[in-house]
C-alpha cells in the first residue's frame, strides 16, 4: 500500500520506503 498520510505510523512509512 501507500502511504496516504499521517494516518500510518512512522515505522511504516520507513519501510515502505525500504521495499521501494
Amino acid at each position: 500500500y501507500w502511504y496516504t498520510g499521517p494516518d500510518l505510523d512512522p515505522i511504516q512509512y520507513v519501510l515502505i520506503r525500504a521495499y521501494l
